[in-house]
């Protein structure tokens, strides 16, 4: 979905939808449609192949714009969202790489190797190990997601991963980024702002934090 802009007065004010927008176009797609929960995705597929494409994109792009990794939210509220996410994955799981790709295509940028980071060329090599035209499938799934490059994407799998730690710190879990260091032998330290000090977290060690000082000479006066 494009960004729009619209006139205020001789002013051109950028527009960018919103989650607000994107549930309300959810909800009315949902009541045009009206039998999204009498078919599989499959079917869906088969049958409306164009919705079934503008759906998962408008779902997409919701769930990166309305899921807040900053929010209390409940236990219940978080199975609702990792069920969303997980029924997103299954309905990408239906389309093929090529379908995939003209739906979020891969973002132009190709420094990748000089910033030992993804880029088109990396996505393009990953994919060429597919068949385009063969549904990605349940076993290519979330890798396919993790390799693509495509900011939307990038920005959906970001809030995906909030909501698979959540779901985990729901079921007894710790912060999986804190798990997997700590399985490298990397630990963490914990840090009380308001009062200025960190704690080690494995021997309970309280260290002052000392506030930076401005070095900087003073080169005018006011």
């Amino acid at each position: 979905m494009y960004n729009f802009y619209v006139m205020d007065g001789k002013k051109l004010i950028d527009y960018k939808p919103n989650k607000k927008h994107y549930a309300s176009a959810i909800i009315r797609f949902s009541e045009k449609i009206g039998c999204l929960n009498e078919m599989s995705n499959e079917k869906f597929l088969s049958a409306y192949p164009d919705q079934f494409k503008q759906y998962l994109y408008l779902l997409i792009k919701f769930i990166s714009n309305a899921f807040d990794s900053g929010e209390s939210y409940t236990k219940e509220e978080i199975k609702e969202w990792f069920y969303l996410i997980s029924g997103v994955n299954d309905m990408v799981e239906c389309l093929t790489p090529n379908e995939f790709m003209q739906m979020f295509p891969i973002a132009k940028d190709y420094d990748g190797e000089k910033y030992e980071v993804k880029d088109y060329f990396y996505c393009i090599a990953y994919i060429s190990q597919m068949d385009i035209n063969k549904p990605i499938g349940q076993e290519n799934g979330p890798e396919f997601l993790m390799e693509y490059w495509n900011w939307d994407i990038n920005m959906y799998m970001c809030t995906w991963m909030g909501i698979v730690n959540r779901m985990h710190q729901a079921h007894g879990g710790r912060d999986i980024t804190e798990e997997f260091f700590e399985s490298q032998g990397v630990h963490f330290n914990t840090y009380y702002e308001e009062d200025g000090y960190m704690v080690d977290n494995v021997t309970g060690e309280r260290h002052k934090v000392l506030k930076s000082q401005n070095r900087l000479k003073k080169l005018f006066s006011v």
